[in-house]
């Protein structure tokens, strides 16, 4: 009887003890597959912006902002939406955009730098955020000639009276950039019939008074005339600031002083193109 006893406690004891085991294992297993499910989980990695496009340019002019490049790690590519500060977008790998010149435009703040900003969002909902700078020119500077300055808009109608040989200055408020440029004057002059002019010379001058350009126009031994337009043209290597120009009368009067015309249908200007 004790026998029998002995045997059922130790099979009972033998279960106990593989169910403990079996338990044990099983727990094992699970913590295992939980790491294993915790370490498969990747987070999602936003789109690399790649931009091409020109670095500067010109009011007026078309510009191509080229993401095409762009890519995704872990998916692909959903849009592309470019802003441009103005409250206006367009969506595209490849755009074209135009910026026209402000109406407010300041010479003394040119030139302008505009931020282009681009959102590329993937197929897992990230975006990622980039702005690419464009620095903006005016194709020309125009400038008009008037009593003792230079001037953005066009004065009225008027005129100075010169001597010969004498220098005649015209000054800006305030100097401004110029940048690598070619540059044409024309003076249109009035004067007796009799007064015998034989040509000019135009000098451009810097912020602080240090001469950039001379250039100098032959009008002839002819000077049988009452109206007349002289032509300069020159480069200027820049950049440089620009604040003012002298210009001299060559000739020989035998009666009135002559006049430099200023406004008008003829105004007497200079103009700075920075397109060649």
């Amino acid at each position: 009887m004790v026998k029998k006893t002995n045997r059922k406690l130790t099979i009972i004891s033998i279960m106990i003890f593989l169910i403990a085991a079996l338990s044990g294992c099983i727990s094992e297993e699970q913590k295992i597959d939980s790491i294993t499910i915790q370490s498969s989980v990747i987070k999602n990695i936003p789109p690399i912006p790649v931009i091409s496009s020109p670095k500067s340019a010109f009011f007026g002019e078309t510009i191509e902002f080229d993401a095409s490049q762009s890519y995704d790690k872990d998916g692909t590519i959903k849009s592309y939406t470019w802003y441009f500060g103005d409250e206006t977008s367009k969506k595209g790998q490849k755009i074209n955009q135009v910026f026209e010149m402000p109406n407010d435009f300041d010479y003394k703040k040119s030139p302008y730098i505009y931020y282009v900003q681009l959102n590329i969002v993937d197929n897992n909902g990230s975006c990622i955020i980039c702005q690419n700078p464009v620095i903006l020119y005016l194709k020309q500077y125009t400038m008009f000639l008037d009593s003792g300055h230079l001037l953005i808009d066009k004065p009225l109608k008027n005129s100075d009276k010169i001597k010969l040989s004498d220098e005649s200055s015209y000054d800006l408020t305030d100097e401004i950039s110029l940048q690598k440029c070619t540059y044409k004057a024309e003076i249109y002059l009035e004067k007796p019939l009799l007064t015998f002019v034989k040509g000019a010379t135009l000098t451009l001058y810097g912020e602080n008074g240090e001469e950039i350009s001379k250039t100098d126009e032959n009008i002839g031994l002819i000077s049988f005339w009452k109206e007349k337009k002289i032509g300069f043209s020159g480069e200027i290597t820049g950049p440089v600031k620009f604040k003012s120009i002298k210009l001299v009368i060559h000739g020989f009067p035998l009666r009135n002083k002559i006049n430099i015309m200023f406004g008008g249908e003829q105004p007497s200007q200079i103009i700075f193109d920075f397109t060649n």
